[in-house]
């Protein structure tokens, strides 16, 4: 293919091909066609554009590549991004992986991102790009590919429960929600399409009695799907309760809460952030929103 044209139908932008961008087959890593940005001075920062590819809406990708420049001074950054099209193939935005200054020069990086897909997205395109300064960068080994849609839901603050009272431990903050699959006002994650899943739940109750006993579950469509861990104390204090089910098939549309209660005779807490969450994590790809 030499260097007459872009190869795979990528495109240039606000860039000559041949002169501000090229192929790359030494710097990058062997046997992997790349991409090098020249030191040229373009009158606008360069880009590559990939073809348009098909995606999913509300779907996560981790988009990925090898990039090196030859220089780290200020404002000489790389970026990595997409572009989200409509099945029109009506721009809708762009969302960026990485736009930022490299930490060393002459060294090849691992950079990636994980981007969720608006809910009316049907196309991506990947963008590379650097500043319009004189200096080289290399791209390699770019990846688009769908990520596991998964959750990291926690409390906030500190749940008090009656005694004997199951209640669905109150999950209003997330650390992670690739997918939007999980809701921080009902306290659910919802399937979004028919698909394998593992799950956990571990919840810390504070002040627990000598003796005394709590139980996690997790309830599907508002019904007791797994029994979990029944724990009982052996002295006065804190007591975990966990529940974990892999290889869990459900339908579109299911729901699933963590439940837990205790049975000391007095109101208990449950404990929030790093001592208690409910975790999942799609194991099998499930088909199209």
């Amino acid at each position: 293919m030499g260097t007459t044209y872009p190869p795979d139908k990528w495109t240039t932008y606000q860039a000559t091909w041949g002169t501000d961008v090229d192929r790359e087959e030494t710097i990058v890593t062997q046997g992997q066609y790349g991409f090098v940005f020249n030191n040229t001075t373009p009158a606008a920062d360069p880009q590559m554009v990939s073809p348009l590819r098909p995606v999913i809406p509300r779907m996560p990708y981790r988009l990925s590549a090898m990039i090196r420049a030859s220089s780290i001074a200020a404002g000489n950054f790389v970026s990595l991004s997409v572009n989200w099209y409509t099945s029109a193939q009506a721009f809708i935005s762009q969302v960026s992986a990485y736009n930022a200054v490299l930490a060393a020069a002459g060294t090849m990086y691992e950079i990636s991102g994980v981007l969720t897909a608006p809910s009316n997205a049907a196309f991506a395109k990947i963008v590379l790009g650097k500043n319009n300064a004189a200096y080289y960068a290399y791209f390699s080994a770019i990846q688009f590919d769908r990520f596991p849609r998964c959750f990291w839901a926690y409390p906030s603050a500190n749940e008090n429960v009656a005694t004997g009272t199951l209640t669905v431990v109150d999950l209003d903050s997330e650390q992670y929600d690739y997918g939007s699959v999980f809701n921080t006002t009902t306290y659910r994650f919802t399937a979004p399409c028919d698909g394998v899943w593992s799950l956990s739940g571990h919840a810390t109750w504070e002040d627990i009695l000598n003796g005394t006993r709590a139980i996690a579950f997790l309830y599907k469509n508002g019904a007791l799907w797994l029994n979990g861990q029944e724990a009982y104390n052996g002295a006065n204090g804190k007591m975990t309760v966990d529940v974990i089910g892999t290889g869990l098939f459900l339908q579109r549309g299911d729901y699933v809460e963590f439940r837990t209660i205790q049975y000391t005779g007095a109101n208990q807490d449950i404990l929030n952030a790093d001592y208690t969450w409910f975790t999942g994590v799609e194991i099998l790809p499930g088909g199209i929103q």
